[in-house]
């Protein structure tokens, strides 16, 4: 096994999402003309996969823990059937990372079944990789077999046509200047043109507080880009990865799980509906 230093690993993760998230040097253009580019900080990136133990939560973590990273809390997202964790280097010169997985047994028979197939399709060289979060789609699969997943959950559709990559990466908006909080960054990007998860209910930011009723965490994020995916059947237009942005506060640097169950909602294909 080849062994990966923290910058490379990085440097593949962010070549995989930037081409499947063209909203990247859109909204790094826009914000460039107001914000130093010092000030546009990766808060931190998050990955999907499945709770199978050859490509589990645990799997993709070792990608981390073994260049320094930690171990910092669980989160369960039951609405969702994932479990999450997420982890920090010690140096505070990386983002976090965010680590989910979904509960297979939370899906039918079948479901599961088609699942197992996919899995068995990676190579053993792909499944030992120092880098298998930055690996891509590691099988092949039928337009077919997405459709019949995502009946069921769109984690599980989204996870089978793009693999293992960031989902998003997510900007902070503590470390700007020219944004007074979140709520005016989202105004700015939506007269911008970039549509949020969310907007069309005009729930475009989810909060969360501590037990005295205070902001612990403001999150906002783009709907998942449209971008073509080959499958074994042809090629389609589906929802690929997105950018969130988030508004810390009382030095708060966790997660919260309701945030993080609405923030998934932006690479849902229900949500591109007449888009």
């Amino acid at each position: 096994m080849n062994k990966i230093s923290l910058h490379d690993l990085f440097d593949q993760l962010w070549e995989f999402y930037a081409t499947q998230n063209p909203q990247v040097p859109e909204i790094h253009n826009l914000l460039s003309r107001r914000e130093d580019l010092a000030n546009l900080v990766n808060d931190h990136i998050a990955l999907r996969t499945f709770a199978d133990p050859r490509i589990n939560l645990e799997i993709l973590a070792k990608n981390f823990t073994r260049l320094g990273f930690e171990e910092q809390a669980s989160y369960e997202l039951a609405e969702k059937n994932v479990f999450a964790k997420y982890y920090v280097h010690p140096s505070g010169q990386w983002p976090k990372v965010f680590i989910s997985e979904l509960q297979l047994d939370s899906l039918s028979q079948k479901a599961q079944a088609l699942i197992q197939e996919l899995i068995g399709q990676i190579p053993e060289k792909v499944l030992q990789s120092h880098a298998l979060c930055a690996m891509g789609r590691p099988w092949d699969l039928n337009y077919s077999t997405y459709q019949k997943l995502q009946q069921e959950s769109e984690y599980a559709a989204w996870m089978s046509a793009h693999g293992f990559q960031m989902n998003h990466a997510t900007l902070s908006v503590n470390d700007m200047t020219s944004f007074a909080n979140l709520e005016a960054l989202v105004s700015f990007l939506e007269e911008n043109g970039f549509e949020m998860n969310g907007q069309d209910s005009n729930q475009e930011i989810q909060k969360a507080f501590d037990p005295h009723g205070d902001y612990l965490l403001k999150q906002a994020s783009t709907l998942a880009a449209k971008v073509n995916v080959k499958f074994l059947d042809g090629e389609r237009i589906i929802p690929g990865c997105y950018y969130e942005f988030i508004e810390r506060f009382q030095g708060y640097e966790g997660f919260d799980p309701g945030n993080a169950s609405k923030i998934m909602e932006s690479t849902n294909m229900r949500n591109h509906r007449g888009h």
